[in-house]
């Protein structure tokens, strides 16, 4: 990294970036071509291991990639205001990011499927939802097995 002042490795402030994100940019790679989805996701960060929890219709580009080609870079960011000043390069943008890649495993079972929508319930309503049997099998779960990822901000006092 190369502002290594502005790298975070403290995995109490990691899980509050997580919270305050709301997307994941999830970039794919199809025959040598760049696909970038946006994605609400849900996550698990125990012992500095990272997984992130997609949910996704069981057909379509996306899957259609992953299938083939299961590895996947990340982006999830939040800025919160602009820096101004008298000149242009004085201008800058307060954020908190995490960036990494992984492998995405495609989840098809009813229980793991169950488990990953209640995640990401939780992160997004603060508890959980009723879920019918045929909605959780209507939808496929996207598990991300981060293998590296860093996180950084930029804050003014």
């Amino acid at each position: 990294m190369r502002r290594k002042e502005r790298e975070v490795t403290d995995l109490t402030r990691i899980r509050e970036i997580l919270e305050e994100c709301e997307v994941c940019h999830l970039g794919l790679v199809e025959d040598g071509k760049a696909y970038v989805v946006p994605l609400n996701f849900g996550y698990t960060l125990e012992d500095g291991k990272l997984s992130l929890y997609f949910h996704s219709a069981a057909s379509g580009r996306k899957v259609e990639i992953l299938r083939k080609n299961p590895m996947v870079a990340f982006s999830i960011d939040r800025s919160y205001h602009l820096i101004t000043g008298p000149r242009g390069c004085d201008y800058s943008m307060t954020y908190a990011s995490i960036m990494g890649e992984g492998r995405v495993q495609l989840i098809e079972k009813r229980e793991e499927k169950r488990k990953m929508l209640f995640n990401l319930m939780k992160k997004f309503h603060g508890e959980h939802l009723p879920l019918e049997e045929k909605h959780i099998d209507a939808v496929l779960m996207l598990k991300l097995e981060v293998d590296s990822f860093t996180a950084k901000q930029y804050v003014t006092q």
